[in-house]
This record gives structure tokens, C-alpha cells and sequence, in this order.
């Protein structure tokens, strides 16, 4: 698996968040669209990936956790940890950023 083009679509994705004027928030359809053009193949690929994206809760905070996922997954592709391992640290992140914040609501 490789995961230059995951992180090209981080910097896209970047690159889009930090322009008021940009289709993420002037026209949501067309930077879906676009979006989906660029990366088809690992649209088709990575799903999972392109539905955190198309999220409506979809921000900056998003962009950092799914950086932080693909570096978990490059050091398994890379063999500098276990996929278990990686696995638990990746979750333990989401339930620190996502589960508990909603849990003090």
C-alpha cells in the first residue's frame, strides 16, 4: 500500500480549509466533485478515507487526525510497529478527541 497519494490529498485538503473563497466552503457539491475527480483511484481505493472527508463536521481538526492515522499506517507499512499496536493508539486518540468531550456535554 502506498501512502504518497493520501498525503497529497492532506495537503490538498489543507490548502483548501485555509481559503475562505476555496469550493470547501463556497460550493460543497463541486468540491466534493472535484475532490473525487483528482483522487479517483483512491476514492475507489480508500473509502473509508473519503467519507471522514465528506463529513459535515469535516475541519482542520479532522485533517490533523487522519495525518495522524496515515502516519500510524505508514509505520506499519514500514514495519516500525504492530498493526495491533498502531490500531490501539489510533483508537485511544479518537476516544481522547472525540468520545470524551461529547461524554462532559
Amino acid at each position: 500500500m502506498s501512502l504518497h497519494k493520501l498525503y497529497s490529498i492532506i495537503d490538498y485538503l489543507k490548502k483548501e480549509l485555509s481559503s475562505e473563497t476555496s469550493h470547501f466552503y463556497t460550493n460543497k457539491t463541486e468540491f466534493t466533485e472535484t475532490v473525487k475527480e483528482l483522487y479517483k483511484d483512491e476514492y475507489t481505493k480508500y473509502p473509508a478515507v473519503f467519507t471522514v472527508i465528506f463529513n459535515a463536521n469535516f475541519n482542520m481538526d479532522s485533517i490533523n487526525r487522519l495525518e495522524f492515522m496515515l502516519s500510524m499506517a505508514n509505520k506499519v507499512e514500514d514495519k516500525d510497529i504492530a498493526e495491533h499496536d498502531a490500531s490501539v493508539v489510533v483508537g485511544q486518540r479518537l476516544v481522547d478527541e472525540i468520545v470524551k468531550p461529547q461524554l462532559k456535554k
